[in-house]
């Protein structure tokens, strides 16, 4: 049902096939910066949006550590998907100042709250993506809300990341949970690593900047011309881009990063695009429009530690994928891989 006043947090229906992650996704709250990023042209949606958050928060506080922090997981991308919340509503002109106001202070709340949670959670996660959502978010916390820290010090969790990103991405950019999704979403934690430490001025290291393009290279030569990227292994629930989700997964956001971010490379993304709105505000209206032009796709791609080949047909249009496994001796973590 829609987010609103009415929305029942505490009835929450299992998904297809009895999926009872179903009931954990509205609590990443994706639909908060949907909202929000529309109450930018259409001051009635801030309505439904402050009645989401009351209601949650008076939910939360009934179920304690139920489905609303089920894991560090969920957390951190509720965290995250506040932030872009927040960012939209703080530039929103066309609703009164109270009602905004109030709906980004109870973001604020929640944040500290989450802050709160995951004080004494990260690091103890799964050593997969979990794990490296745990040091992803705790540098992200360092480094956004640091006044929500008091005496807690989260200032080693950026090293902490860049060694799990390290350890979990192979030299060819492929990752080792052999998942096509899972790699896309811990690739986006990178990505918002690198543009927000650009932003803060602060300096990356180029094996570090090196490695997270090779990262989201392979995103881009999965995706191809047409940026749908391939079904291998499991799916995640959310993206932490947000405006670029609907039922085609494209990698169309990544491409615009990854051109930007390297000299001589070229991807254009027409307002058309589903990801076009995230890739906007990702590289701060620094963004081509027209015609879609990505990289020419090789007629063949190597990922040899990650065991993926891509041949591109002719017209490079349509291309065949052969998946070999993961290279004798390599990491893997193949709980997301699939069959």
């Amino acid at each position: 049902a829609p987010v609103g006043e009415s929305f029942n947090w505490a009835r929450l229906r299992r998904g297809p096939r009895n999926d009872i992650l179903y009931l954990a996704r509205p609590h990443r709250f994706s639909f908060a910066t949907a909202l929000a990023h529309a109450a930018l042209f259409d001051g009635r949606f801030l309505a439904p949006l402050a009645a989401a958050t009351d209601s949650w928060m008076k939910n939360a506080r009934r179920t304690r550590y139920c489905w609303p922090y089920i894991s560090n997981l969920v957390v951190t991308q509720r965290i995250v998907s506040l932030t872009w919340t927040w960012c939209f509503l703080a530039g929103c002109t066309e609703s009164p100042a109270g009602d905004k106001n109030a709906v980004m202070n109870n973001i604020l709340r929640i944040i500290r709250a989450d802050t709160v949670f995951l004080k004494n959670r990260l690091g103890k996660s799964h050593p997969n993506n979990h794990l490296l959502a745990d040091y992803f978010i705790g540098w992200f916390i360092y480094a956004v809300y640091p006044d929500f820290l008091e005496d807690s010090d989260f200032s080693s969790y950026e090293a902490l990341f860049l060694k799990e990103v390290n350890r979990q991405f192979y030299e060819d950019g492929g990752h080792f949970e052999h998942s096509a999704h899972y790699q896309e979403m811990c690739c986006q934690m990178a990505i918002i690593y690198l543009l927000l430490t650009q932003v803060k001025g602060q300096e990356i290291a180029p094996e570090i900047k090196a490695h997270i393009g090779r990262i989201m290279a392979f995103n881009v030569h999965l995706g191809g011309p047409k940026a749908k990227i391939w079904h291998i292994g499991d799916a995640t629930e959310d993206s932490l881009f947000l405006l670029d989700m609907d039922e085609k997964w494209s990698t169309s956001v990544i491409g615009a990063v990854y051109a930007a971010q390297t000299p001589g490379t070229d991807v254009l993304m027409p307002a058309s695009d589903p990801g076009f709105s995230a890739a906007y505000w990702l590289l701060g209206g620094d963004l081509g429009c027209g015609e879609t032009s990505r990289p020419v796709t090789l007629p063949l791609v190597e990922f040899p530690e990650r065991g993926l080949f891509l041949i591109a047909d002719a017209g490079n249009s349509l291309g065949t994928l052969f998946r070999a496994g993961g290279a004798r001796g390599s990491r893997l973590q193949p709980g997301h891989a699939g069959s």
